[in-house]
C-alpha cells in the first residue's frame, strides 16, 4: 500500500498534497514545487513512450534545482498490454531518494500498477 501511495504521488502535480503523508517527510518529492511535479510527470512520460530499457534520461528544473535520472527498463507484453519499469532517481531541496515503479499501458494511458 505504501509503494501505491508514493507512485501516485510521484505523478501527483500539487506538493501541497503531499504533505498530509508523514511517511513522505524527507522524500525528495515533498519538497517540489507545482512545476517540479509537471516536469517530472512529462519527463516520465517521454521515457515510457519514447526511450528503450537503460537508456538514461535527465531532468531538471532550473528554477528550483529539483530534477533527476530516470532509466526504463524490463519492458513486456503483460496481459495484452505493454509494461515497463521506471528507476527514478531525485533530488529537491538537497534530498535526494531512488524508487522502481511498474507501469503499464492501459487504453493508452501508463499507469502504475505495483
Amino acid at each position: 500500500m505504501k509503494w501505491i501511495l508514493i507512485s501516485i504521488i510521484s505523478l501527483f502535480v500539487s506538493s501541497a498534497w503531499a504533505d498530509n503523508f508523514s511517511f513522505l517527510r524527507d522524500s525528495p518529492i515533498r519538497y517540489f514545487t507545482e512545476q517540479d511535479a509537471i516536469l517530472y510527470k512529462a519527463a516520465t512520460e517521454r521515457v515510457l513512450n519514447n526511450y528503450s530499457d537503460g537508456k538514461k534520461m535527465r531532468w531538471s528544473n532550473p528554477k528550483t534545482q529539483a530534477g533527476g535520472v530516470l532509466v526504463p527498463s524490463h519492458t513486456a507484453r503483460e496481459n495484452g498490454v505493454v509494461c515497463r519499469n521506471v528507476t527514478a532517481s531525485i533530488t529537491a531541496e538537497s534530498r535526494s531518494g531512488q524508487s522502481t515503479f511498474r507501469y503499464c499501458k492501459i487504453k493508452g494511458v501508463w499507469k502504475i500498477v505495483s
